[in-house]
């Protein structure tokens, strides 16, 4: 790749990321209602034909900010640490810490409602759901290989089943996020990461 061509790159890279940004921030300060593209375009200081060289259309485009935002935070909680890769106990934690400050990675705004405005429209059988399924299944295979890794070194219990402890988690996991934005769950008291701690020792 040339300099010019990589600069061409790095340019279009912005202005597809200025958009998603522009789009989450719009929907956040809406209270998850999602903003119109001239809305998100006028926010972005991009016109509507920009918007049309990164997305196809609305649906496109929410498909493309689900797959940002949660591709973002899985690899937070997930990706290694200096000591290698986190272990499940090291996500519960990461986890905890996240829905307690709403500190999530690389998201300097409300997580929560952006999330739960792009899952409104995760229709089975949808762009937007199959990702968000496909997002999802990828989460529980990585929660499944950390349980079972931790089971055969001691620090999880033998007792239960992989698949299932997985799964119980990422409901957990999503009813913390969705709880806390509406005020039912107190994050503050770290009781969930407790809670899931808790299943999880032997």
């Amino acid at each position: 790749m040339t300099p010019a061509e990589r600069i061409r790159a790095e340019a279009k890279a912005a202005t597809r990321q200025a958009l998603l940004q522009a789009g989450l921030e719009e929907t956040v300060e809406a209270g998850g209602e999602f903003p119109s593209i001239e809305k998100l375009c006028a926010r972005a200081g991009y016109t509507r034909g920009a918007f049309y060289v990164y997305f196809t259309d609305r649906d496109h485009f929410l498909e493309e900010m689900l797959d940002w935002v949660l591709s973002d935070i899985i690899r937070a909680l997930f990706d290694s640490t200096t000591e290698g890769d986190a272990d499940i106990h090291e996500i519960v934690r990461r986890f905890d810490a996240a829905l307690a400050t709403g500190d999530w990675p690389d998201i300097h705004r409300n997580i929560r409602t952006g999330y739960l405005a792009v899952l409104r429209e995760a229709r089975s059988g949808t762009p937007i759901g199959d990702r968000h399924s496909e997002l999802m299944l990828g989460v529980l295979a990585r929660l499944r290989e950390r349980i079972a890794e931790g089971q055969q070194q001691g620090t999880v219990r033998a007792d239960v089943d992989a698949r299932d402890v997985a799964a119980l988690m990422l409901l957990i996991a999503i009813g913390g996020i969705c709880w806390t934005g509406l005020g039912i769950l107190d994050a503050d008291s770290g009781a969930l990461g407790a809670i899931l701690l808790q299943l999880l020792n032997p």
